[in-house]
């Protein structure tokens, strides 16, 4: 991949039905407008009615805009109030860290308690307490 390949944010997805749950893999530079479009488009899905858990990768994904954008990443979940799931990102930087905490923090303040972070495809699993293995999740991961 080149420089403007990695920069690009893109999310690719997978629907596990079997475990109504939604795999997301970020990667690149951060872009709200690219997010937002994006969660238009999920949304739209009829399989999301279905899902309860939500595995976000975000290991490959620099969220340093985020951060500055977090105020508008708040007001976006809370305009998707009918959706009631658990969402857990696996996260495995500083910055990362700090804008999962921060965005964890608000949410929480405003009555969602179902948005965690970690560094660990096995805690992640722990906290949507999926029947699945670490080294099946990394194949899905693999697949998306």
């Amino acid at each position: 991949m080149n420089k403007s390949e990695l920069s690009e944010m893109r999310i690719n997805y997978e629907f596990i039905e079997d475990y109504n749950l939604l795999i997301q893999k970020a990667y690149g530079e951060w872009s709200t407008e690219y997010y937002i479009n994006y969660i238009k488009t999920i949304l739209n899905n009829k399989k999301m009615l279905n899902v309860k858990k939500i595995f976000s990768d975000l290991r490959n994904i620099n969220l340093e805009e985020a951060f500055k954008e977090i105020d508008k990443l708040i007001e976006l979940r809370e305009s998707m109030i009918n959706l009631n799931y658990t969402n857990v990102n696996v996260v495995n930087s500083p910055t990362s860290t700090v804008v999962s905490h921060l965005y964890q923090d608000k949410l929480a303040q405003k009555g969602f308690n179902n948005h965690h972070y970690c560094n660990t495809i096995k805690t992640a699993i722990e906290l949507l307490d999926l029947d699945i293995s670490e080294s099946e999740m990394n194949t899905l991961l693999k697949k998306i």
